[in-house]
């Protein structure tokens, strides 16, 4: 039975445990709905689960961590156990176009150092298979890429295309995965997920999160930029 003169409501996250699939998010317990899409969130966890359903991409969702707001994408409404809260005073992010933002995995290294990466390969990846390996910096994986072209070499321009082809199509399928995999083996574990148009923006939007984060291969200057203005806001 719904009350309709029940005051308006949000949801809080109470537990988003090592088995919930909010945690692949990198959503914490404590984390408080905030938007949907762009717009300020009110109504049950069954109603939040629907509008999220019935939508054929991912929805952008908006939560409150602390005094900063975290964006990510999901299809999913069922991310943890959730409890109603009064909506927050906080400002509600602009989203724009959805279809035009990507979740954004954030990793940590034990020394401090931050890695990130999105979490859908680029058309680069279909077209340009040894492009997107050293973007990604997937050296070993690119040195193995140009081995079997170079013993494809004789066999003609037919079967080179052929091996450019399965490649495109593996990293299309499995690239995050190897950026993940080569990551982890030289110590990175995963922090979070941002969702933004690029990586300027997913910077941006974790150190908003994380004040005074350093990420890998930034130079002195854009640590010291960083720090300056997570201390002056």
């Amino acid at each position: 039975m719904t009350n309709t003169d029940s005051p308006a409501s949000t949801l809080k996250l109470i537990r988003c445990g090592i088995d919930d699939p909010g945690r692949a998010l990198g959503l914490h317990s404590g984390d408080v709905l905030l938007a949907v899409g762009g717009k300020a969130w009110t109504g049950s966890a069954q109603a939040f689960r629907a509008r999220v359903a019935q939508g054929k991409k991912p929805e952008a969702l908006s939560f409150l961590r602390g005094d900063s707001v975290l964006t990510v994408l999901s299809d999913s409404g069922d991310l943890g156990r959730w409890e109603s809260v009064p909506p927050p005073a906080a400002q509600v992010p602009a989203i724009g176009h959805v279809e035009q933002l990507c979740n954004w995995e954030v990793m940590a290294h034990p020394d401090g150092t931050h890695d990130l990466f999105p979490q859908r390969p680029s058309l680069l990846a279909l077209l340009a298979p040894p492009l997107w390996m050293a973007q990604a910096r997937l050296f070993s994986l690119l040195t193995t890429l140009f081995a079997a072209l170079a013993l494809a070499l004789p066999g003609g321009a037919l079967l080179m295309a052929g091996v450019w082809i399965a490649a495109g199509l593996h990293l299309w399928r499995n690239g995050v995965n190897h950026v993940r995999q080569d990551r982890q083996q030289t110590g990175y574990r995963t922090r979070g997920v941002v969702a933004a148009r690029n990586e300027t923006e997913a910077r941006n939007a974790w150190s908003a999160i994380s004040p005074g984060t350093r990420f890998r291969f930034d130079s002195p200057q854009a640590h010291t930029s960083l720090s300056t203005e997570a201390t002056a806001s």
